[in-house]
């Protein structure tokens, strides 16, 4: 699915996961009025100036294995990046994608589960691509960057990796 536009790709995914939709969905936005990382943080998430999108998984797996994914996703878009764009790329653990000491990239797992059981688990990604330095809020301009890249390629290249 490909939106022009939306609040948040996990909320999209979370909808269409609720529906029963099949493991592997991938829902694009091309911007995010609401994009979040982790701890409700916010995701500055500019049109067409990244991947922006959300993946979605019904693993057989115990809720308690779920960090599991964050870590294994993290450790694929960062393998990607690295052969797409042959820049060195550090994870700070478990989430966030580093390049020359700042964020360029993040991974959001959010779950729905039953007991001990898992219904769904929405794999929410965000990579800053071809932003410049005065395109970053002033707030993040010091912490965060942008990679310069192919956006249709470097995607084809990240979900290969997961």
């Amino acid at each position: 699915w490909v939106y022009e536009k939306a609040t948040s790709s996990n909320d999209l995914a979370w909808d269409l996961a609720v529906k029963d939709e099949p493991e592997g969905g991938v829902v694009f936005a091309e911007t995010q009025t609401k994009g979040r990382g982790r701890l409700g943080r916010s995701w500055f998430s500019p049109k067409q100036k990244g991947l922006w999108f959300s993946v979605i998984l019904r693993p057989q797996l115990q809720p308690v294995y779920v960090p599991m994914i964050t870590i294994v996703s993290s450790i694929a878009v960062a393998k990607a990046i690295t052969k797409y764009t042959g820049v060195s790329v550090w994870i700070k653990w478990p989430n966030d994608i580093y390049v020359n000491g700042k964020k360029v990239g993040g991974i959001l797992t959010e779950m729905n589960t039953e007991l001990d059981r898992i219904r769904f688990v929405i794999l929410g990604i965000g990579i800053n691509i071809n932003l410049q330095p005065q395109d970053f809020p002033e707030e993040f301009r010091d912490k965060a960057a942008s990679i310069r890249c192919s956006r249709i390629e470097l995607i084809k290249d990240v979900l290969v990796s997961l």
